[in-house]
Order: C-alpha cells, then structure tokens, then sequence
C-alpha cells in the first residue's frame, strides 16, 4: 500500500493541487488522462473540480490508439495530462502533445506526469 501511494497517487495529489492553486475559484480543471485508471484516480482525487477525458477505453490497446482531431483539441486545452508511460503511449502522445501546443502540458512542466515504475522479482523503482 505504501508503495501505491508513494509512486501513484502522492504525485497525481500534488499535481493536482498545484494546478488547482492557478485556477479560478470556480473553473474546473480540465484532466487528460491517457488509460481509464488515471481518469478514474483523477477523478476521485479531483471530484467535481475535474473535467477528465479519457483517450482510451479498457478494451483499446493504448499501443494502438490514432492521434484524431478530437484528442488534440482535448490536450490543447488540459491542464494536466497524466499517463502511464512505460512506452505505451509511444505512438501517439508525442504527437497529440506536439500538435496541441500546450505549453503547460508538455514533458518537464507541472502539468504532464508520467509514472514509469520498473519492477523486478523484488523492487520496484521509478524511472
């Protein structure tokens, strides 16, 4: 349990709060979640200050899923995007986050948290 909330939901907390400190009193933060285990966590994390959209469902292959028009517009306006990493998104992240051009989302700032934990028999460790 310890380790769940230490790699998972600890730096999705403080993502969101952070994020929510620079919002509006009443404006809801507008999630992209890249799996439906992230939105669902953002979601019980956030309540109803979260607007959550979701790429993919739980019977896609996250490997597989096409950068649509819709998907861009919805990482142009987030502002916080949270995935997986460990190269699912590979294929498509990159380009939804190049064409969005969202600066606030983008790989280094507070708004895009990527987990990569690497686990082995015995340890799991964060990327």
């Amino acid at each position: 349990m310890n380790l769940l909330l230490r790699f998972f939901c600890l730096p999705i907390f403080l993502c969101l709060g952070f994020l929510c400190l620079g919002q509006a009193a009443n404006a809801a933060l507008n999630v992209f979640a890249c799996e439906p285990e992230w939105g669902a966590l953002a979601a019980e994390l956030g309540g109803k200050n979260v607007n959550i959209t979701i790429a993919t469902t739980a019977q896609q292959d996250p490997h597989q899923i096409q950068a649509r028009p819709s998907l861009i517009a919805k990482v142009r306006n987030a502002n916080l995007v949270v995935c997986t990493g460990a190269e699912l998104e590979v294929g498509w992240l990159p380009v939804l986050l190049q064409r969005g051009a969202n600066p606030r989302v983008q790989p280094g700032q507070l708004g895009f948290l990527r987990q990569r934990i690497s686990c082995n028999y015995w340890v799991c460790q964060n990327d």
